[in-house]
């Protein structure tokens, strides 16, 4: 049983016999069960508990929304509005990735590999997969299903450190203080496969921050591909906070609709999340961008289960995380570095800003937040917590390509 606990409202005036609560129980963003009491005789001041009728099991991948709706209409309020509302998510680690971390079945295609040295490139290919490494460089440069194209024209799917910094940021020099980390050099160090064990790997050096940076690409035969992205780090070493830790992906710009499970629709940060309930979700590219009057950072969600990127047809992908470590995500029309005004802010507007020719997909393990207790010394920074420390870090996501 779920006991909810209802105060009454306006502290010293009302009861709350307009008010009826509806409650809703999800699984994997679905609604299961529901249900409404529509008596809340409490008085001002007053508590009550309620029982709700639950029948179901509270899994991992539950959620329970509850909301305060007007029965009657009332001045400036119509009947039914919401008042207010609250969610209620199921601790423990709910199993998101489902069949991408499945054993293979006996009939899938097997894994190949292919090394042409004359034009510097691996391929890879599972069936109807075929991924493409450019071994100067280590990059994916190529990921095909069914000959539908997973990357744009002369896009890759590279690490990522940095955000457009918002004005929070620039109030505390955040984007001065961290700028190493906005386009760190990455020298490749080692590019290997081995077919035994599906795995291409490709490893960096990272001389301004310090580190060393190993990109491992694990390939099934069912097609989808297992990325983990690791940092290893100096100890001791002076290199400031970064603003991010995940991956960006260039995806063909008709790529762009977006469905996910994790919370939304508007965007959220690690500080600025609970105003958002979990819940499955759709929206374009376009409508992630917030057109602040002055560009900077926008469109990131928290708590991601999954996140499914497609164009108009469904092809596309499925981003999840197998260990169930939930992360962040954003699908975009621009540029990390279009949106960055660089060390000084320039007064520019939305509408100057040029779309990128790719749809931007950002998956992230960890995302500084926006701050704000101030806007211009060093508490417009993001409280501690919320920060991402320089340190060793490791962390793997799965993709699952759609047809």
């Amino acid at each position: 049983d779920l006991i909810v606990r209802v105060a009454g409202y306006s502290d010293f005036f009302r009861n709350l016999d307009n008010v009826r609560m509806e409650w809703q129980l999800t699984e994997g963003g679905n609604v299961v069960q529901q249900g409404s009491i529509d008596r809340l005789d409490i008085a001002p001041q007053q508590t009550a508990e309620y029982t709700l009728p639950i029948t179901r099991d509270i899994t991992p991948s539950a959620c329970i929304n509850v909301f305060f709706r007007l029965k009657a209409a009332e001045p400036l309020m119509d009947a039914g509005q919401m008042i207010a509302r609250y969610q209620y998510v199921a601790p423990g680690e709910a199993s998101v990735c489902g069949s991408c971390c499945e054993a293979t079945k006996a009939k899938a295609p097997k894994v190949k590999f292919k090394a042409d040295k004359k034009a510097h490139t691996l391929t890879v290919t599972a069936g109807d997969i075929m991924a493409v490494f450019d071994a100067s460089s280590g990059w994916l440069s190529s990921w095909q299903c069914g000959g539908v194209s997973l990357l744009g024209e002369g896009g890759s799917l590279r690490p990522n450190f940095w955000r457009a910094p918002t004005d929070n940021d620039m109030g505390s020099r955040i984007h001065q203080r961290y700028a190493v980390w906005r386009n760190p050099t990455l020298t490749l160090r080692e590019f290997v496969f081995d077919k035994k064990e599906q795995v291409v790997r490709a490893s960096y050096d990272m001389p301004e921050v310090k580190a060393v940076l190993t990109l491992t690409y694990k390939f099934k035969a069912n097609g989808h591909l297992m990325v983990t992205e690791a940092m290893k780090t100096e100890a001791g070493a002076k290199v400031p906070n970064m603003m991010r830790f995940g991956l960006v992906m260039q995806l063909p710009y008709a790529m762009d609709r977006s469905e996910y499970f994790g919370r939304g629709p508007v965007e959220n940060y690690p500080d600025r999340k609970l105003s958002q309930a979990v819940g499955v979700y759709r929206q374009t590219a376009d409508e992630q961008f917030y057109p602040y009057v002055r560009p900077q950072e926008t469109g990131t969600k928290s708590d991601m289960r999954w996140w499914r990127q497609t164009d108009a047809y469904g092809n596309g992908l499925q981003v999840c995380a197998p260990a169930s470590r939930l992360f962040y995500a954003s699908a975009l029309h621009y540029n990390i570095a279009d949106l960055d005004d660089g060390d000084n802010k320039e007064q520019r507007h939305p509408q100057q800003v040029p779309l990128s020719k790719y749809t931007n997909l950002f998956i992230d393990a960890e995302v500084a937040g926006v701050g704000g207790v101030d806007s211009w010394s060093g508490w417009a920074e993001a409280l501690k917590p919320y920060r991402v420390p320089y340190a060793d870090k490791e962390y793997t996501f799965c993709f699952k390509p759609l047809r």
